[in-house]
């Protein structure tokens, strides 16, 4: 989850700076980011498949090869359309395979009873990638350039993550059916109530992916410092975790329903500062990082652990790929949209603005989403899968 979310900060300082020493407008640049969310979208059923089929290790390595290629062949880019291939290889193939959907079923299978709290702590990892990886990349493009920068974050996380994973992460792992998946099949599960609302929030939940894209290009057009830039997005995205953190430990106390309205409310306040902040209001950048991190952060955890507990099963990794259909057409259409709008009007603001209907979104459609299921409040921890763990190392 470091190199996940560190790969998305990356991004956010790097674009910027290719847009400067190309020529290429924000709409060419983000565009390919872009491409590469839909790709991540457009594959992410048959990634549930193959975890539920060949296990996380298999995943989780191939997702890290190829977003190194992916970094590699986005540092050696000359035309655009060579870094069109290297983001949707990066972003689309890489992220797909060390993405969502196989983080959810291994953290399913490690967890048990108690995975809302590990999916909250499991989020200081990209709390970590954010605030580290955001302003180390600044620092590295002002020395010596976007390029170099890049190609040395592709060599650390092959170093780091291929090795890791090959000698910790769970191998093929085959559930048996369980109780708690129901009578019915699949296509049963997918054309259900629950399914359809689980997916309407997750499409809001990607969109927000548009404040990581921007937020660097939003304060550099304040008139901010680029380092300062980077330090708020990284500042940012340590707060998310902060935030996934506390909401997995505040869903099994306070109910899903208080904890989701919390996020809404701050992640709303936090954005709203952002947008009437300058480098004269340095106060309003704070409350942005803290209450829009911290909402953020508070959303998405409730939603995982939501879906988690109402799928779990053997059917989990199928069905959150599924999901990620949603997630993954909003984080397409929340950065594309903005850059356009920024192209058009000169602002990221109506982009940012965009992101308090889409946290409600997210609020109103894990709530219906977890009532329709019957299951009583407040939410507790998701239950352990039939047989989760069995045959592998605890």
């Amino acid at each position: 989850m470091f190199f996940q979310m560190g790969t998305r900060v990356a991004f956010a300082v790097l674009y910027p700076a290719i847009i400067a020493d190309r020529g290429w407008s924000v709409l060419d640049v983000t565009g390919a980011y872009s491409a590469g969310l839909l790709l991540y979208a457009a594959i992410a059923v048959l990634v549930g498949f193959a975890v539920d089929r060949f296990g996380c290790r298999l995943m989780l390595l191939a997702g890290a090869a190829l977003i190194a290629l992916g970094l590699i062949g986005m540092a050696l880019a000359t035309e655009l359309w060579q870094l069109y291939v290297a983001l949707m290889v990066m972003i689309g193939l890489g992220n797909a395979g060390m993405g969502f959907v196989v983080l959810i079923k291994l953290l399913s299978l490690r967890a048990g009873g108690r995975f809302a709290f590990a999916f909250g702590l499991a989020f200081t990892g990209q709390g970590l990638g954010s605030l580290i990886v955001s302003p180390a990349i600044q620092e590295i493009v002002d020395l010596t350039s976007w390029r170099t920068a890049t190609f040395l974050y592709a060599v650390l996380l092959a170093v780091v993550v291929l090795p890791a994973t090959w000698l910790l992460a769970p191998g093929p792992h085959h559930d048996a059916e369980g109780a708690n998946t129901g009578s019915g099949g699949l296509r049963d599960d997918i054309m259900s109530r629950t399914f359809a609302l689980f997916f309407l929030a997750n499409a809001g939940l990607g969109a927000t992916l548009l404040i990581q894209t921007h937020q660097v290009a939003f304060l550099l057009d304040l008139g901010f410092a680029a380092t300062v830039a980077a330090s708020t997005a990284g500042a940012w995205g340590a707060m998310t975790s902060v935030g996934a953190l506390g909401g997995g430990w505040l869903v099994g106390r306070l109910g899903q329903g208080r904890t989701l309205v919390v996020g809404f409310i701050v992640f709303s306040a936090g954005t709203l500062a952002l947008l009437f902040s300058s480098p004269t209001l340095l106060a309003l950048i704070a409350v942005y990082v803290v209450a829009s991190g911290l909402g953020r952060g508070l959303l998405g955890v409730t939603l995982g652990a939501a879906q988690t507990h109402a799928l779990a099963g053997p059917r989990l990794g199928r069905l959150t790929g599924m999901l990620d259909l949603g997630f993954g057409a909003g984080a397409f259409f929340g950065p594309w949209l903005t850059a356009v709008v920024h192209d058009a009007a000169g602002s990221f603001g109506p982009g940012f603005l965009m992101t308090l209907g889409m946290a409600a979104l997210v609020t109103v459609g894990t709530l219906m989403a977890a009532r329709s299921t019957g299951r009583s409040q407040p939410l507790t921890p998701c239950p352990p899968l039939p047989n989760a763990g069995e045959g592998e190392p605890g």
